[in-house]
């Protein structure tokens, strides 16, 4: 998966969302990849997983979110299966084969639609998944809360969920008490990547990443 600044255009919500930009438009930059996205995938030839947190007020399918009034956001319950509808023939017309919708707890907390209607969250899933089934397009969830891996039961694109913590933190790899509930609700847990390097320093958010390198080679071999 490409990284998130080099895989879309948008800026950073600042509303309501934090971490990630939202996404305006799926388009490699011509500067750094030649050809765009069909020239790089078939120089690797290799399948890719489309990543998408939230979305831009301003994106390319003109598509209305909620929450109301802010800067980013996802479709409502009732255009949910039209929009990721959209996403995935887009999707499958690149040769993709898989989405991950990210940052899941800010989708919900970040949403007061989500949280004052009581089947509002479910049926954006709900419409998400729909999508999924009529293009065979497995979901990856990301960052999610509790109830959203309770929801997967009805879920069927749904297979599976990152258990640990972000990439930067000293205790990726701890991924054991999570995975008993991904697994009780027949979810494949995974784990975020790792560094290589010792570490990074975040220019936007101000302060330092520090990794254990050795301790992820390690783990990558004992589980190879």
């Amino acid at each position: 998966m490409l990284p998130t600044h080099r895989w879309y255009h948008g800026p950073h919500p600042v509303d309501n969302f934090g971490g990630v930009k939202c996404v305006s438009e799926w388009k490699l930059p011509t500067d750094t990849y030649p050809g765009g996205l069909d020239q790089l995938r078939s120089d690797y030839n290799a399948p890719f997983l489309l990543y998408g947190p939230y979305f831009c007020t301003k994106n390319q399918w003109d598509q209305v979110l909620v929450p109301e009034g802010a800067d980013a956001g996802v479709p409502s319950g009732d255009d949910s299966l039209g929009f990721y509808t959209k996403v995935f023939t887009y999707l499958k017309s690149k040769g993709g084969v898989g989405f991950e919708v990210d940052f899941m707890s800010e989708l919900y907390l970040g949403v007061p639609e989500f949280r004052r209607t009581l089947d509002a969250a479910t049926r954006f899933l709900a419409g998400m998944n729909g999508a999924g089934e009529a293009l065979d397009v497995p979901i990856q969830f990301c960052m999610m809360q509790p109830s959203d891996i309770l929801a997967s039961l009805e879920l069927n694109q749904a297979t599976n969920g990152r258990a640990s913590f972000d990439y930067q933190e000293d205790y990726n790899w701890n991924t054991g008490g999570s995975s008993l509930l991904f697994w009780a609700m027949g979810m494949r847990p995974s784990k975020d990547n790792f560094w290589s390097g010792d570490g990074q320093v975040s220019q936007r958010l101000g302060y330092s990443y520090r990794t254990l390198p050795c301790w992820y080679q390690r783990i990558r071999m004992w589980f190879s």
